[in-house]
């Protein structure tokens, strides 16, 4: 039975011997792609596919995974690759499952003509259109109190005109080209 297990590819001795570097690459990997850093979980999972076996319970997650993390970078042929690997020959009942699922959502947008363009360009494309913040918590867990600042926003004062400057009241200031 092991000589069997061995052949199907359901053990491996290479997941085995690297275990802990498979399981921590794992968890890494899922942190990344919670915080958007999609290419760092694409090459991380890489570095360890020598030696996983997509048929493995440990190997098959580091698959899918690897499949999701190509498609979020945008990289969706390889993403399709492994997916349609997956979906026919993987012996994992779930992560099957879920490569078929996953692929058939690439299927869908593919037929449906989704533009995926605002997806594509990797993580430097995306992170131009939004505020990197996760330095703020750093920022934040630093301070052991609370400490406030007030700027005197009377009428008249040079605060008061920086900060309304460019806000708009009313329709007729909008008519008449303020904002």
């Amino acid at each position: 039975m092991a000589q069997y297990r061995e052949s199907a590819g359901l053990e491996v001795e290479s997941e085995t011997i690297n275990a802990d570097q498979i399981n921590s690459t794992l968890a890494l990997s899922k942190l990344y792609m919670r915080k958007g850093l999609y290419s760092n979980a694409v090459t991380s999972l890489e570095n360890v596919t020598e030696y996983c076996s997509q048929n493995s319970v440990m190997g098959s997650q580091i698959f899918i995974e690897l499949a999701m993390a190509y498609e979020a970078v945008g990289d969706t042929s390889n993403a399709t690759i492994l997916y349609t690997e997956l979906a026919k020959s993987c012996k994992q009942p779930k992560v099957k499952k879920d490569a078929r699922t996953l692929l058939a959502g690439l299927q869908a947008m593919d037929f449906l003509k989704v533009d995926r363009s605002r997806n594509e360009g990797g993580e430097e494309a995306k992170k131009a259109n939004y505020i990197d913040t996760s330095s703020m918590n750093n920022v934040i867990n630093s301070y052991d109190s609370y400490s406030s600042s007030y700027i005197n926003t009377a009428k008249g004062g040079t605060f008061y005109e920086k900060l309304t400057e460019n806000v708009v009241r009313s329709k007729r200031e909008v008519s008449e080209g303020k904002g």
